[in-house]
């Protein structure tokens, strides 16, 4: 693999985004950065242009019903955008395009991506997170076959593929390895299909993360069962 290159910042520059990242109570924004491009004129007039990948995971990040990207991290990005004469650009995707975006160049910046050791050897992380979530497993309401990890023995599980609470550490894919369970991972590309491959009978169960499922469980035919489990930091 071709090794990444990380353009250093002024050590000015770099006292002024540790200022900016220490947020008012324990919010402090963590992002990923490779190959942002940090030149003079960004503290000057003129803005620096600054690619930022999105895809849907409301409330965390997501695009609202008027066309515009809302939630908590465009929230954090904006304040960060006001303060260091940056013009946004969000580029739209799923999240796997939006990883791959990231390591190829395309995109600048991508929010809400848990800090794994695997993904600390492709990506620059920030020193400090601004939130920490936990995952989840989800079934159909009125579906009473799944009431312990055990019982998803040779069943269904709908994932989004290349998520840390699928195939993170701790994830529900470790987790099933350990107890020694056979079962099948049906992998989606948003939260919003594993939770419709729930209500439609296409998986028997799926996970999400708890900010996903505590905004949007009530919009499906689903509920959460049992336990959280694998704690990350964003």
């Amino acid at each position: 693999m071709e090794s990444i290159k990380l353009f250093k910042p002024g050590q000015q520059h770099i006292q002024n985004l540790r200022h900016f990242f220490v947020f008012p109570a324990t919010l402090i924004l963590i992002f990923i950065f490779i190959n942002v491009f940090f030149t003079p004129i960004a503290s000057g007039k003129e803005k620096v242009v600054i690619r930022v990948g999105v895809y849907e995971n409301n409330p965390k990040i997501y695009t609202s019903t008027d066309g515009n990207i809302a939630g908590f991290w465009p929230d954090l990005i904006a304040y960060i955008a006001n303060k260091e004469n940056w013009d946004v650009k969000y580029i739209h995707g799923n999240w796997n395009e939006c990883l791959e975006r990231l390591s190829n160049g395309k995109i600048d910046i991508m929010p809400d991506v848990a800090f794994t050791e695997k993904r600390d050897k492709l990506y620059a992380f920030s020193k400090y997170s601004a939130l920490v979530s936990w995952s989840r497993i989800y079934v159909r309401k009125g579906y009473t076959g799944i009431e312990s990890i055990t019982d998803l023995k040779n069943k269904k599980i709908a994932v989004l593929k290349g998520s840390v609470n699928y195939e993170g550490v701790g994830g529900i894919k470790e987790i099933i390895q350990n107890f020694n369970i056979n079962c099948t991972f049906v992998e989606f590309n948003s939260y919003n299909k594993v939770f419709e491959a729930i209500e439609n009978n296409l998986a028997n169960a799926g996970v999400t993360n708890r900010n996903f499922g505590n905004k949007n469980e009530k919009k499906f035919n689903v509920k959460k069962n049992g336990d959280s489990f694998s704690s990350h930091k964003y």
